[in-house]
């Protein structure tokens, strides 16, 4: 079921139910630009007593500093709460950079919707 599907500032950004959490499908860019929409939507999620997130990436070309922080800004409140954040599917762009900045043994990383309800549960 999708709780919301909306134009922000020309992004498409699809909020969906899924069991044990929430996936927020990611436009193709998460930087300093428009970081604040998903950073938005993540802890607007949080406060409502969401606790587990998951960003689908698939989509993503690129990522800069400013959205790596939104998604570790994210990370941190979440495990504050005893919630997750999963990574679903980072294209190989996304993969390349979580691997040079080490994020990638930081964030829990999984390449299907059959990982993410097995990390769920």
């Amino acid at each position: 079921m999708v709780i919301s599907s909306r134009v922000i500032e020309g992004e498409i950004m699809k909020i969906k139910e899924i069991d044990n959490g929430y996936l927020i499908e990611a436009d193709e860019e998460i930087e300093i630009y428009n970081n604040h929409n998903i950073k938005s939507e993540i802890f607007n999620l949080i406060d409502l007593g969401i606790n587990n997130i998951v960003i689908d990436l698939s989509k993503v070309k690129y990522i800069d500093s400013s959205g790596l922080g939104v998604l570790i800004s994210a990370l941190k409140k979440l495990k504050q709460i005893g919630g997750k954040l999963i990574l679903l599917a980072p294209t190989k762009e996304i993969q390349e950079i979580l691997k040079l900045t080490n994020l990638s043994k930081v964030f829990l990383i999984v390449g299907s919707m059959d990982d993410v309800g097995i990390n769920l549960k």
